[in-house]
């Protein structure tokens, strides 16, 4: 996957390559993070289906955030931040 940042010194646009999982994360039954069909590097916040948003009291948002840190997707994202 490709995506475009802007560097600290200069302020200008690079793209960069990341190899992310196409994934998907769901918590409790209403609330599910899901790739986009047409966007790369874009996940969707869903509820009970695509065309829901997504609703969750505060446990089951704490619930997605952690599953979503836990990915290994963020230790790739993270370590090119950085």
């Amino acid at each position: 996957m490709k995506f475009r940042t802007k560097t600290e010194e200069t302020g200008k646009e690079i793209e960069n390559q990341m190899k992310l999982e196409n994934v998907e994360i769901n918590a409790a039954k209403r609330l599910n993070l899901i790739p986009s069909d047409w966007q790369e590097n874009v996940w969707l916040i869903t509820g009970k289906d695509e065309g829901c948003v997504a609703e969750g009291d505060w446990k089951e948002l704490v619930d997605l955030a952690e599953s979503i840190l836990d990915h290994p997707n963020t230790k790739i994202v993270k370590e090119e931040s950085e």
